[in-house]
């Protein structure tokens, strides 16, 4: 899926298409023609484009905490416009009809303009600044946790994370089978290695990590399956859990786990 800079450079394109189908008057028959040309492109384009980038915006703006409210209205007023250049094209789009009611399709399509600048601005002030959300970051290593075999699977999730990340920018839509397997892995020995030294070390979070382990392990474990079924596993969702998972329950979980073992002399 295109990411919001290059939906943001798309739209500019699109609205000075939109200004291209203005015709210029008198309106001669090859402009008429040349005309509805344009205004067959952009109903075409802007469709497909308000649809990708309404399931983007929404993504990033949860990403970036932005309000789901006016998130929903944009995408209810982007899908009226489109559908509305859809309803003009039929309209005027059949030979002759642009030409039998010059002024009309000219001042209706002054409103369009309109409303297509509108949308514009507002998205160029409070959708696209969420651009900075979805481009790539520096992730930190974890930091130690003091318990040397549960630093290096928290240096190999980190591993992985980072050839995904690779992936993903260099345009990788789908995760491959051997990452896959090697995530589902990893939950099944890491988190067993992790409980046996909170039961062994009597922690009281015990179970409240355990259920943590559980939701993830379900979530590694359904990205597997749905390969093993034959389901297109993305790779920027794959992407997206572990960097959260790595940024919250390792930095923080893990290491109110680990202070409690190293205190009770655990020496494993």
């Amino acid at each position: 899926m295109p990411n919001l800079t290059e939906f943001q450079k798309e739209h500019r394109e699109l609205l000075a298409l939109a200004r291209a189908v203005m015709p210029q008057e008198p309106i001669t028959p090859a402009a008429a023609e040349r005309c509805r040309q344009q205004l067959t492109l952009l109903a075409g384009r802007l469709a497909s484009h308000l649809a990708e980038e309404s399931a983007t915006i929404n993504r990033c703006c949860a990403i970036g905490g932005a309000d789901a409210v006016a998130c929903n209205i944009r995408e209810r007023e982007t899908m009226a416009l489109s559908e509305s250049i859809a309803g003009l094209l039929r309209r005027w789009g059949r030979s002759g009809a642009i030409e039998q009611d010059p002024r009309l399709f000219i001042g209706t399509w002054e409103v369009v303009l309109s409303a297509l600048g509108r949308l514009h601005a507002r998205e160029e002030g409070e959708i696209y600044p969420y651009a900075e959300v979805q481009a790539p970051r520096p992730l930190a290593a974890p930091a130690s946790t003091g318990l040397p075999g549960l630093d290096r699977d928290h240096d190999r999730l980190f591993a992985i994370i980072g050839g995904l990340r690779a992936a993903v920018g260099g345009g990788r839509k789908q995760i491959e089978a051997t990452v896959v397997a090697e995530l589902a892995s990893y939950a099944e020995r890491h988190f067993a290695a992790e409980e046996a030294i909170m039961a062994a070390t009597g922690f009281l979070g015990l179970e409240d990590h355990r259920m943590e382990h559980h939701l993830a392990r379900t979530i590694l474990l359904g990205f597997r399956n749905d390969h093993l079924d034959g389901r297109p596993v993305e790779a920027a969702s794959v992407l997206e859990f572990l960097e959260k998972w790595l940024t919250s329950h390792i930095a923080l979980v893990d290491g109110v786990m680990a202070r409690h073992a190293l205190a009770s002399g655990w020496k494993g």
